[in-house]
């Protein structure tokens, strides 16, 4: 569990960025290892997670 309880005494706008940052770090490690161990490129990768991020946005979030 990535809560410890150290952002009870933070403003909501710190522990959103705080949150993201950690988001951010966790997304970047696991291209990273699945590159690694699968050796794929990062560019490849980086491109994959691009275009998943724009479907799941249109998919699922989109009022269009």
């Amino acid at each position: 569990m990535w809560y410890d309880g150290s952002l009870a005494n933070l403003p909501m706008d710190q522990v959103r960025e705080k949150q993201l940052l950690e988001l951010k770090d966790l997304i970047e490690d696991a291209i990273e290892y699945f590159c690694d161990e699968h050796m794929v490129s990062g560019e490849i990768a980086w491109d994959m997670v691009g275009a998943l991020s724009e479907a799941k946005l249109k998919v699922e979030f989109g009022n269009d």
